[in-house]
Formats: C-alpha cells, structure tokens, sequence
C-alpha cells in the first residue's frame, strides 16, 4: 500500500493487512471524517487543493518533530521525501479507485 520509514531512516514498504497498514487506513478514514464534518466544500478543487497541501505540510511538520525529539535525523530527510513521493503516487491510484467505487455505489453501476 505505502512506504514508511523505520529505524535509521530505512524505507519498508507496508503489505495488505500489516499493523502499519491497518492503522494508516483508520488514520485515513478519521481524516476523511474530519474532512466531511468541515464547514468547508469538499466538492471545491481549490478547497481541495488546500487540504492536499495541509496535509503535506503536516507530514512535514511529524517529521520535523521526530527530528528534535532524536527518532530522525536532518540526513533522513532525502528518505522521508522518497517515501512520500511514493505514498503520494500510491494516494492517487487509490484515490481514482476509491472515487470510481463511490461513483458506480451511487448510480447502480452507471458511472
């Protein structure tokens, strides 16, 4: 499903149905909930655009943090961008077939 990054900065990639995997899902699905209980219109591609580039500075921002507190080091950080190319790539594809899934639910199969 993703990368994510383990001891000294190492890059493993999270299988179907791994503990990381189940819990990046959950982590999703409260972000999603968060996103549907905003006073803000999910349907506006600027709105959008703003909770992707949020959401990619908060990811920043963790890993910052795990820097100061000694669980990564500012060499880590070529890694930690490779990894989130790779999510970011991944989030796409599972974004299309997520929509495609909601969309054909919605309209019988017609979508």
């Amino acid at each position: 499903m993703g990368v994510r990054i383990v001891g000294e900065g190492q890059l493993r990639e999270i299988s179907g149905g791994d503990v990381e995997h189940v819990q990046v899902l959950a982590l999703m699905e409260r972000m999603r909930d968060a996103m549907a209980g905003s006073d803000m219109d999910m349907t506006d591609p600027d709105v959008l655009s703003a909770v992707m580039t949020a959401t990619a500075l908060l990811g920043g921002e963790v890993f910052g943090s795990l820097i100061i507190a000694g669980h990564a080091t500012d060499q880590d950080k070529r890694r930690a961008v490779a990894s989130v190319e790779r999510n970011y790539r991944t989030g796409i594809e599972v974004g299309k077939r997520r929509a495609l899934r909601l969309l054909t639910e919605r309209h019988g199969g017609n979508a």
